[in-house]
């Protein structure tokens, strides 16, 4: 199911909140729709940092190795979305649209 983007940029909130409620706090100052904005891009960045901190499991070679696979294709689906291409369907990147 896809999300509306009204639903996510509520996740992103949502993740922004349980995540860094510091932040959650001071950016519930920030007008709308700037507010939105920022609650995406902050889940999108929580995205990318567990991405790097990743998983422990197998040897070091093959979770550095996937780590920078993953980041690869972050990368490039960033610079698809801001290019105006298609875009995936989760959270950070309906909003970020």
């Amino acid at each position: 199911m896809t999300l509306s983007v009204a639903e996510a940029y509520a996740a992103c909130e949502a993740v922004t909140k349980s995540r860094a409620g510091n932040f959650w706090h001071g950016l519930r100052l920030t007008p709308r729709p700037e507010r939105d904005g920022l609650f995406a891009l902050y889940a999108w960045m929580r995205e990318v940092d567990d991405l790097v901190d990743g998983d422990e499991s197998g040897s070091a070679g093959s979770r550095v190795a996937e780590r920078l696979r993953r980041l690869d294709e972050l990368a490039a689906q960033t610079e698809l979305l801001l290019a105006g291409g298609k875009i995936e369907t989760s959270t950070p990147w309906i909003a970020l649209a």
